[in-house]
């Protein structure tokens, strides 16, 4: 029988730290990732898509003041429930809504 020495500590075998090229490409979980560790600097533009964003997740509170316009307002979907009184002009009607309105 051979006896060999003790070791006191492990050794480190990457240094005081691990740099990227040590890490394996795709050996990086979600569980090796700690709560709130990954930051909006961290993302890359566009790196978040509909597919990412949980139901219900964007509130009012998180637009911007005028982030919605036309174009993203789906046809059919302001209802007059949605619309605060006194706030249609005539010159926000149709102009055959106009004449229609004007004949009675």
């Amino acid at each position: 029988m051979i006896n060999l020495p003790q070791e006191t500590s492990s050794p480190n075998l990457f240094g005081s730290s691990i740099e990227s090229a040590e890490i394996t490409d795709g050996t990086i979980t979600t569980a090796d990732i700690a709560d709130n560790a990954i930051t909006n600097t961290k993302l890359a533009d566009n790196a978040v898509n509909t597919a990412e964003i949980a139901d219900n997740a964007i509130t009012n509170a998180k637009l911007a003041d005028n982030a919605v316009n036309t174009a993203e307002i789906a046809d059919d979907a302001i209802t007059s429930a949605k619309i605060s009184n006194a706030t249609i002009v005539m010159a926000d009607l149709a102009s055959s809504t106009r004449a229609l309105m004007l004949v009675m």
